[in-house]
């Protein structure tokens, strides 16, 4: 049976809708717990986004009840590890968004005839693809990078990720404004899927942080690492 009743609200949760389940961080007496609770027991409210595609609830939790999944101390270790891998995979897809977007905007800038040529032959349009290229080029990296930290147990996957979010968020936003911009006056159509990978860009750009606050961590994380470093060498050699 439930092992405990949980009282809160959390003001968007993806998906939250049609889950089945919901999994919550929580604060009891003895700290933080992981717990899951049957969805039908909560009060979702869904909520109007930018982005339809994905849609978010507001859920209230008014003595649900709920299991515990992982007490304090290893609750905090697997929230950790679950926002590092949303964090890659959400950086993976935001890469996967964006090659989508350039290929689109290549193939137009290709058959879009104006001035007695294709509109990829003008080099401010030259310009704009060439730096869609970059941008994606180096938010690959990164998030590969997330990804092979994360699969090969690296001792820093959670500075991996944030460099990756802060990288292919930010590319992402670009690119999905410059796409509108190859496309002229058809990119701004709601006939044209362009619209729709802007949308997700914007959503996806604050569904885990957005760039600044990962460029914050990626500091944080680095300032830590330089100063338990120096720590370890000022008690060796001291």
């Amino acid at each position: 049976g439930p092992d405990v009743t949980i009282t809160g609200s959390a003001a968007r949760v993806v998906d939250a809708g049609a889950a089945d389940h919901i999994l919550v961080a929580a604060r009891g007496p003895d700290g933080v717990g992981l717990y899951v609770v049957e969805g039908t027991d909560t009060q979702r409210t869904p909520l109007v986004t930018l982005d339809l595609t994905r849609p978010q609830a507001a859920v209230v939790f008014d003595g649900t009840p709920a299991q515990l999944l992982a007490g304090p101390g290893e609750a905090e270790r697997v929230i950790d590890h679950a926002l590092q891998v949303a964090a890659t995979l959400l950086a993976v897809e935001q890469v996967g968004a964006a090659q989508h977007l350039l290929d689109l905007s290549v193939d137009y800038a290709k058959s879009r005839l104006q001035f007695g040529g294709p509109i990829g032959s003008f080099q401010a349009v030259k310009h704009r693809l060439a730096d869609m290229l970059v941008d994606l080029e180096h938010a690959r990296s990164t998030a590969y990078h997330a990804v092979w930290a994360l699969a090969a147990g690296s001792d820093d996957p959670a500075l991996a990720a944030s460099i990756a979010q802060a990288t292919c968020s930010a590319a992402l936003s670009r690119i999905a404004a410059d796409a509108i911009q190859v496309h002229g006056g058809i990119g701004f159509t709601w006939e044209h899927q362009a619209h729709l990978y802007f949308k997700r860009a914007t959503t996806n750009a604050a569904l885990l942080g957005n760039a600044e606050q990962h460029r914050s961590r990626v500091a944080e994380l680095v300032l830590d690492d330089a100063v338990a470093h120096a720590g370890a060498v000022s008690v060796a050699t001291g």
